[in-house]
């Protein structure tokens, strides 16, 4: 069957209102995107009423040395365990995970073992079902796929179970089974059963170890002792590509497909063949480019399957397809919807408001009903306000049945539906943010978040041979982890190389006591000397100085606490109007740093605020956010770079986002013709320039600010010893805001935090 004519997120709606409870429905999409688009409209037009999983990828490309998130290989083992026992009635996927092979169903269930409260087991016979099942023996569990032993305590994190559960033995008894929270390790709640299924793709058991290193020696040519993985695997199963050797674990491996029976229902959602195909010649391509000297590669038609097979399956299968496209056929399984694809109502109609090219849209198109998409709590605020200013009609809806059934004309609704579209046979409408606004947020999976109080801790930016600080050893070459196996548990290690070659193995618990090295030299003469007093005799000197330096920092910030502020209000309309052509999800470290730069502003007291983030992290967003308050507050603001192109940069990202605001931007630069520089000089002392971007240009004495209210420097300790002397004499009655990408140490951030505050900004 195929169905046409179905723009936006139709296609999704039809797809709700054709599944069946009683049997197993597979869609399949052509990449992640759309599938996780699918999985949240169909849990909105199905009213949450079936249970959807949606697949998770494996993240990692053919061939990839690095292995997966253990996070998500225990997402897709539980869904394969769920796939085997039939417990699953709609799954969302991928089709690129149609190529990949995988364990058969028995894997995911021959295994699985249910711990019920006072069961007789004793220690070694749950750490063999932990091997067994793929589990990780780690100190403490963080992951889904580790488990712990403490004495009488065992701690697992599976994702069958909701929260990772703690198993208290009393002797060879399970005394005790309890779910609990891993950031607080406190007991959630007590239960009386729990399972353990694979979390991983093979077991971890000597047998199974052995059956790999068997076949992978007799599938291949060459001298196995010199194979990294072939060597390693008894100790590190992570390590030298070995996901990329799946099928050598296992007697026999298999298509996804091979989990569905006859019953299965298919729906492809638009054309997988050209995903399907595409990824074909990206494993061929990887294949070729990312073969080993050092141990032999599994030929593709050994890790994958063959493309055209795959689809070919779907085709014979019971395969509806839906797509966008005209159905041509006169086939009478063939049928074309009367569904319209929505044009951005703004395109033409920039100066009315939101609300009104909404009403002007439902008029011409004769609509008697519109759902609105809006997730954005500030878009959609600003959208209702609208409506009650104009006393229109609307409700807020959580579901489609609600809407279907509600009366009224405007429906509000937070879920966040990928596309509008246009029914004009039942006088409908969807709207989304990108239908209104013309361009939709973006949601960005939030990496994992840094302790801000450690920011050096997280060792994964450091390469072997950067230069470290140990709080009371000194300077010394990083040299990457180490693992030592103590007690049968696995211990991380960090290798610093002194002088002389001599190496410090620091446990990675201790990982508060090393530092990034920022400084300008980095040869041999840097490196301090274990066994003497030489790194003690330089924190000395240091300290000395730091104080001689200290105490200027005083000097200063006590004159500048006795100042008063500008008290630069963010309370307006403006300002949240402002805030909501953001297209980005903030972090909770973005929001916190600025809300803290808000209220800085807003106080009595003047701002001395650094913010601390890596590249990429949002820094510039909350210094345009503060640039804005300030200059429709009427005060001018300087925004002072390193670099000519980075000023460019800033000019060009500050003329983009300002572009819907009378806000006059200027760029201030040494390459600039003498008549511009001379035009701009007039514009800034005239106070027609609000916001100037530059370089240290911007602190010639030719630049005579009319009213300036806040300085924003980027990378201030890149600016020689002259200009941060102009630059203090400018700062010293205005609010001022610092950004930096280099790490700040935890030492450095203790020392200074209660003379200059400090934001982090630790995830993107």
């Amino acid at each position: 069957m195929k169905l046409g004519q179905l723009y936006g997120s139709s296609k999704n709606l039809a797809l709700a209102e054709m599944l069946n409870k009683d049997l197993l429905s597979v869609i399949v999409c052509p990449n992640s995107d759309s599938a996780l688009s699918v999985f949240k409209d169909l849990s909105f037009f199905s009213n949450n009423e079936i249970d959807i999983e949606i697949l998770t990828d494996l993240e990692m490309l053919p061939y990839d040395l690095n292995p997966p998130i253990k996070g998500l290989k225990a997402s897709r083992s539980e869904t394969f365990y769920k796939l085997a026992n039939r417990d699953i009635k709609v799954l969302i996927l991928n089709a690129q995970n149609l190529l990949w092979r995988i364990p058969e169903p028995s894997f995911f269930t021959e295994n699985v073992k249910l711990f019920k409260k006072s069961d007789e087991i004793n220690i070694d016979e749950i750490r063999d079902i932990f091997s067994i099942n793929g589990f990780e023996r780690v100190n403490v569990v963080n992951f889904p796929g580790e488990y712990s032993i403490r004495g009488s305590i065992i701690d697992f994190y599976s994702t069958i179970n909701q929260f990772p559960v703690r198993l208290d033995l009393m002797g060879d008894t399970i005394d005790s089974m309890r779910q609990f929270d891993i950031e607080t390790q406190l007991t959630i709640q007590p239960i009386n059963e729990c399972k353990i299924t694979p979390v991983d793709f093979f077991s971890k058991t000597q047998k199974q170890i052995d059956f790999f290193k068997d076949n992978f020696r007799n599938s291949s040519e060459g001298n196995h002792m010199e194979w990294p993985l072939y060597q390693s695997i008894d100790e590190d199963y992570e390590i030298n590509g070995v996901y990329n050797y799946l099928p050598y674990f296992h007697k026999k491996t298999v298509s996804l497909l091979d989990y569905f029976d006859d019953k299965t229902n298919f729906i492809r959602m638009g054309d997988i063949e050209e995903s399907l195909k595409a990824y074909e010649k990206l494993i061929e391509s990887r294949y070729l480019d990312f073969q080993m000297d050092l141990q032999p590669m599994i030929n593709p038609d050994q890790l994958f399957f063959n493309y055209r097979e795959q689809h070919k399956k779907i085709i014979d299968a019971h395969t509806v397809f839906i797509h966008e496209k005209k159905v041509l056929d006169k086939n009478p399984e063939q049928k074309n919807h009367d569904v319209h694809p929505i044009s951005f109502l703004f395109q033409k109609k920039t100066e009315l408001s939101e609300m009104s090219n909404i009403m002007e849209f439902k008029s011409n198109n004769n609509l008697s009903k519109i759902l609105i998409s809006i997730p954005n709590m500030l878009k959609r605020n600003s959208l209702i306000k609208q409506l009650k200013d104009s006393d229109l009609s609307y409700a807020l809806t959580s579901g489609w049945n609600e809407c279907l059934e509600s009366d009224h004309e405007i429906l509000i609704t937070t879920a966040d539906i990928d596309q509008g579209f246009m029914i004009k046979k039942y006088h409908f409408a969807v709207l989304t943010e990108k239908d209104i606004y013309g361009f939709k947020r973006r949601i960005k999976e939030r990496k994992q978040l840094r302790d801000p109080e450690a920011i050096i801790q997280n060792l994964k930016d450091l390469r072997p041979g950067s230069l470290i600080v140990h709080r009371d050893y000194g300077i010394g070459i990083y040299d990457g982890l180490n693992k030592m196996k103590i007690d049968d548990i696995d211990y991380e290690f960090i290798k610093i190389i002194y002088a002389n070659d001599d190496l410090l193995q620091l446990p990675v618990t201790q990982l508060d006591k090393i530092s990034r090295y920022i400084g300008d030299l980095s040869d041999e003469k840097t490196l301090s000397k274990l066994g003497t007093d030489q790194w003690n005799k330089i924190s000395n000197k240091a300290k000395e100085k730091a104080h001689d330096v200290a105490a200027e920092l005083l000097e200063l910030y006590a004159f500048r606490s006795i100042e008063t502020g500008k008290m630069q209000s963010s309370d307006t309309e403006e300002y949240q109007s402002f805030v909501s052509d953001f297209e980005y999800v903030l972090t909770r470290d973005q929001a916190k740093t600025i809300e803290e730069v808000m209220n800085d502003l807003s106080s009595d007291k003047k701002m001395d605020r650094l913010i601390c983030g890596d590249v990429g992290f949002g820094k510039t967003e909350v210094a345009m956010r503060a640039a804005f308050i300030s200059a429709i507050n009427g005060h001018q603001v300087v925004i002072m770079v390193p670099t000519t192109i980075l000023a460019n940069q800033h000019f060009q990202s500050f003329k983009e986002r300002f572009e819907k605001w009378p806000i006059n931007i200027e760029l201030l630069t040494r390459t600039q013709s003498t008549k511009k520089k001379k035009e701009i000089y007039e514009s800034i002392q005239n106070g027609d320039c609000d916001i100037l971007i530059g370089t240290h240009a911007v602190l010639s004495d030719k630049v005579k600010f009319d009213n300036l209210g806040l300085i924003i420097v980027d990378e201030e300790h890149r600016f020689g010893v002259r200009q941060k002397e102009l630059l203090q004499k400018l700062k010293h009655d205005v609010d001022f805001l610092a950004m930096t990408a280099t790490p700040i140490p935890r030492t450095l951030n203790m020392a200074i935090g209660d003379l200059r505050d400090i934001s982090m900004i630790m995830s993107a």
